[in-house]
């Protein structure tokens, strides 16, 4: 008896309509009591979606692409640039830092570009080695095409 490997399941995400509001359903089976309400059950005609694995995935990117709004949070990002700015200044004149809203704001948003367009050049890298999987040798070898005038190679 030959004995085989068996291959994992593809795990999928149902997709369906938005419910309608509860309070909706009661009031309409309350002011019809005399018909029978055929609205709790859905229709044969409409079927629903099955997705893939990676749909969930691909959502997300969209999601992400569409908006503006900063992904890294706000409070965790301003404490360490605080911690890094007290590391460069400990001297007694400069005991006390301090920093605008709008100047955190703007170097946040410069890390985040930054961040985004590393990872867009190591994902390049990635589908120039014919690979869909970003390896921690693409980050290295955008680090070293970028050479010492980047600013993480400083």
């Amino acid at each position: 008896m030959v004995r085989r490997k068996s291959s994992a399941r593809k795990r999928s995400i149902r997709i369906s309509e938005p419910r309608e509001e509860t309070s909706a359903r009661s009031n309409k089976t309350q002011n019809d009591s005399s018909k029978p309400s055929t609205s709790h059950h859905k229709s044969k005609n409409k079927s629903t979606r099955w997705a893939g694995p990676s749909t969930k995935a691909l959502m997300e990117i969209r999601k992400y692409q569409k908006g503006t709004n900063l992904l890294i949070p706000r409070l965790p990002f301003h404490r360490l640039v605080k911690q890094i700015v007290q590391e460069f200044y400990t001297t007694d004149h400069y005991s006390v830092f301090r920093m605008g809203k709008y100047a955190l704001e703007a170097l946040q948003e410069s890390a985040e570009a930054y961040m985004v367009q590393f990872m867009e050049d190591a994902f390049l890298c990635t589908l120039h080695s014919k690979r869909v999987t970003l390896q921690q040798r693409d980050l290295q070898l955008v680090r070293r095409i970028r050479g010492h005038s980047d600013v993480i190679n400083r």
